[in-house]
Formats: C-alpha cells, structure tokens, sequence
C-alpha cells in the first residue's frame, strides 16, 4: 500500500481519559483470518429448554428462573467475586493475596432467547437501563463496594457461553484502574484548565460530528 493509502488508518491516538497513545490500525482488518467472524442467520426458538437463562429453567446451581417477563436479574452461579469468597491468608510480601469481594450478577434483558438488546423495542430497552440504574443505587449504598463495571460481551468468537440476550455486572471492593485513570485525567484536566474534560469531549465530538452515531436531549453516543 501506499503513504496515501494508508492515510487515516494507521496512526496513534491520545485517549484523554486513560491518558495514553491507542494505536489505530485499521490496514489489519485485511491481514488473513482463520475464523469465520460473519453473524450467522439461525432460527433459534423464542425458548430454549437447554438454556440456562430461559424463564423457568433450572440453573447448574440447582436454583429456577422464575416465569420472567420483562428483565430478570441474579447473583452470578460462577462469580468472579462473592461477599462470601473463601477467605485468603494475608502475606506481607510484593505478592499480596486477598479475599475475591464483591457482587457479581447476570442481567437478562429478555425472556425471549433469539433476541438482542437491538431486536427489542425502545421501552422494553428503556427498562433494562432503569433496571441498571437500579443495580447502581444498591451498589452505591453497599459499605463494601467501590467500583462497578457493567459489561456484555458479543459471540462465541470472545467467549460468550450462552446466547440468549444478557449482560453481566461486577461489583467489588477495589476501583478498577482504568477508572483510577480516568479520574486522575479529570482532576489533571480541571487544575490545569478549570473546565471539566468530560464536558469537553462531549462538545469536541458535536463539533466533528464524524464520530457521533446517535443523540437527543438526553444523551449522546459516539
């Protein structure tokens, strides 16, 4: 390829919240592949008797779903955290050891195990973030979490066990370092600058313009 070609996909990029260079390589989606990474068309049924998240199933834990109809949300079978994780004998030593604390859950944003969070409609998408939104009050009042992270992988390729439409939330008693970061970079930005840099990134976005894929009143997304 050329200079010019490779113009715009090949560079690196600040990330003023993790304040650190991301390179962007765009040319690599070209390199050869040994995955079939195109989405699959299937008929799933709307239910699953074999699927764990199903409304009414029983889980590996030996626990039922309920009948849910709207969103439906547990405490993780397999946690990465627990309030109640075994307990770690403590080591005075540069491999410090410690207790897995925590809360760790599944949220199920449908009964329906054929759709995605895209297929539903927008109220039904709406109750999913009021839900959430629930989740982060609890959390924030919990006396031993301090950080949260709300995550939903996509496909098989990256892991995902099961299909059916659900994201997973981690809750613990450390802060996670990228948001250790990102709040160093909001203090740095306000002492240098007296302006707060989320409000500033926002207004950078609206002014490009190529990035923003979504927008309203309430929110923006890009």
């Amino acid at each position: 390829m050329s200079q010019d070609a490779y113009e715009g996909k090949w560079e690196k990029r600040w990330h003023p919240l993790r304040q650190e260079w991301v390179i962007y390589a765009a040319h690599r989606n070209h390199r050869p592949w040994h995955f079939d990474i195109r989405e699959q068309k299937t008929d799933a049924p709307s239910f699953d008797a074999a699927c764990y998240l199903c409304p009414g199933n029983t889980r590996i834990s030996g626990l039922s779903n309920p009948d849910y109809k709207d969103v439906y949300i547990f405490e993780n079978d397999h946690p990465v955290v627990g309030m109640h994780s075994p307990l770690v004998e403590q080591a005075d030593s540069l491999y410090r050891r410690a207790e897995a604390r925590g809360i760790a859950k599944v949220v199920c944003y449908d009964p329906r195990h054929n759709v995605t969070l895209t297929d539903m409609e927008v109220g039904a998408i709406a109750n999913v973030f009021m839900a959430l939104r629930e989740e982060m009050k609890m959390f924030l009042a919990h006396p031993s979490i301090t950080s949260v992270l709300i995550f939903e992988n996509k496909g098989e390729i990256v892991g995902v066990s099961n299909p059916h439409p659900h994201c997973q939330i981690y809750a613990t008693d450390f802060v996670f370092n990228v948001f250790r970061k990102e709040l160093k970079a909001l203090e740095d930005h306000w002492q240098a600058t007296g302006k707060n840099i989320f409000a500033e990134i926002i207004a950078a976005e609206q002014k490009d313009k190529i990035r923003v894929i979504g927008e309203n009143e309430h929110a923006i997304a890009f």
